[in-house]
């Protein structure tokens, strides 16, 4: 070592490699940096080479021992690089570098203190600092809010709103280092957004074989459904199956997410067989061209509603408050729509019934 007991030596490398030794380092003011070298290879062509910010500023090879060298550099972030690069063949020497006694640039020595931009966080969260000071004997937090530090001595700190810091919707965080030239504060405002008040209305039973359908009732509109049977903001009841399923609304506002949450009852419909003993109901031919007669047979009076939606539930037929004396008729066209399938749709006091209708043409 040129002083002391170390100092740092090229590591044991072969024939076109090298090997670096590599410093960052935030210059404050106009200043320069100075080392100590000392080299033992094949004269040139093994070099020690130096670099700041990728510029080669001197290279140096064959037999030399402690020397200083001395570049100027500017104020700002600087990479400074020492690498012992061999060729290609040939070894001379101890085949290595030193180098020793580094003086970085001096620079700015006063205290400083910064708490980092300002940012925003959700209710619910809990704020990561990440603040920076220099030249200091200690650092402290502070807010002018009611919210907590979970050391507010350290500078990676974790910050958790109060109720009233939530209520203004922000807060003003202090750092303050403090060192033997004074004591220096920096300020980061941070906002905190409400979590949006999100609801989900309640949902009707649906039968099992009825079509899928797009979701609808969260508030404020925009969100995302999700649950069994969910895809696409649609809900699928033969995929769902049977049974009670959670479906969740969830909307973000300012990056802050909330839910609401409802059931929906799928239902076996065990009750809207074709045949029974009170009705008959019909539809022929089916499949059809688009054309077909559906008969209702009842063997009392009821006031139904029909209609007839494709796969993506959209009503494409429809009549309401039907009186059934008994027995009812209807020819029906749709052949004006796409070959497909078909769902026809009953409902009453007493029917819920449900056909798929295939028409081909």
């Amino acid at each position: 070592p040129y002083e002391g007991v170390y100092c740092a030596k090229s590591g044991d490398i072969g024939d076109n490699q090298n090997s670096e030794l590599r410093l960052e380092y935030e210059v404050q003011s106009n200043d320069s940096i100075s080392f100590y070298i000392k080299v033992s290879s094949e004269s040139n062509y093994d070099y020690i080479k130096f670099y700041i910010d990728g510029t080669l500023k001197g290279q140096w090879a064959g037999s030399q021992g402690w020397t200083r060298k001395s570049y100027a550099v500017s104020d700002g972030n600087h990479i400074f690089k020492w690498i012992y690069d061999k060729d290609t063949y040939v070894s001379s020497g101890n085949d290595c570098a030193w180098v020793d006694y580094i003086s970085l640039p001096g620079g700015n020595m006063e205290t400083s203190a910064n708490a980092g931009q300002d940012d925003s966080i959700c209710e619910d969260e809990n704020y990561p600092l990440s603040g920076s000071a220099t030249n200091y004997n200690s650092i402290e937090w502070t807010t002018s809010g009611d919210g907590a530090f979970d050391n507010s001595t350290v500078l990676n700190a974790t910050y958790t709103p109060g109720n009233n810091d939530i209520t203004t919707g922000s807060v003003t965080l202090t750092l303050t280092a403090y060192g033997d030239d004074g004591n220096v504060s920096d300020d980061m405002i941070l906002t905190i957004y409400p979590l949006p008040n999100v609801t989900l209305q309640a949902f009707d039973d649906v039968c099992v074989y009825e079509p899928p359908f797009e979701l609808t009732g969260g508030e404020p509109a925009g969100g995302n459904y999700s649950g069994t049977g969910v895809t696409n903001n649609w809900f699928y009841p033969e995929t769902a199956g049977v049974g009670t399923h959670i479906i969740t609304y969830t909307y973000e506002e300012n990056g802050c997410a909330n839910s609401a949450e409802e059931t929906i009852y799928v239902d076996a419909c065990t009750d809207i067989a074709e045949n029974d003993n009170n009705r008959t109901i019909e539809i022929f031919p089916n499949p059809n061209n688009g054309n077909f007669t559906l008969n209702i047979n009842i063997n009392n009076n009821s006031i139904i509603d029909l209609k007839i939606v494709n796969l993506m539930s959209e009503v494409i037929y429809q009549k309401k408050q039907i009186i059934t004396t008994g027995s009812f008729s209807e020819t029906i066209n749709i052949s004006n729509y796409t070959e497909g399938m078909y769902y026809l749709i009953i409902k009453g006091d007493d029917i819920n019934y449900i056909e798929k209708i295939i028409i081909g043409k």
